[in-house]
């Protein structure tokens, strides 16, 4: 780590802090305060009317929508931001955990030799560095799938399959 230890956990403090006063009630209140569509309340923006116009508020409304008009919701886009971005913080806190057994778990970095079998000829292979599985076949198979020019695979496992019955 670079930074001192005091400084990292008073940002963590810190951000516990700010989280907490997003509890339930706060939220909620977001939720029903962002649950409208904003309405354009300027004018009509379209210049003077004319004497004797009608005022059709709802044709105006969906002249607008299919025009694709916009309009101006800034109370909407910081409710979608802070979903957002507790969304992506909850999922980055995940990896913060996930980093943090990482580094603390030395067990838990070396990955546990599997014993798998090569599809082919079903010999047991240890996956270590010096016999590993390559596309599902050890490497004395894999080399002979790729000699063959890499055939079908089950007809080349059968194939592999019948000439060890036989020896």
């Amino acid at each position: 780590m670079r930074r001192k230890p005091e400084q990292t956990f008073a940002d963590v403090q810190a951000t516990i802090r700010n989280l907490s006063s997003l509890d339930m009630v706060t939220l909620a209140t977001m939720y029903r305060i962002d649950r409208f569509d904003a309405e354009d309340t300027g004018g009509g923006g379209d210049g003077p009317k004319p004497k004797h116009s009608v005022s059709d508020p709802v044709g105006n409304r969906v002249v607008a929508k299919l025009s694709g008009r916009k309009t101006s919701d800034p109370v909407g886009s910081a409710a979608k931001e802070i979903e957002t971005t507790v969304f992506q913080m909850r999922r980055q806190s995940e990896i913060l955990v996930q980093q943090r057994e990482f580094i603390l778990n030395p067990r838990d970095r070396h990955r546990d030799n599997v014993i798998q079998h090569c599809e082919a000829c079903l010999r047991e292979v240890a996956c270590t560095t010096n016999d590993r599985i390559r596309s599902g076949f050890c490497y004395q198979c894999y080399r002979a799938w790729l000699t063959q020019g890499k055939p079908n695979r089950v007809q080349f496992c059968l194939s592999i399959q019948a000439n060890t019955e036989t020896t």
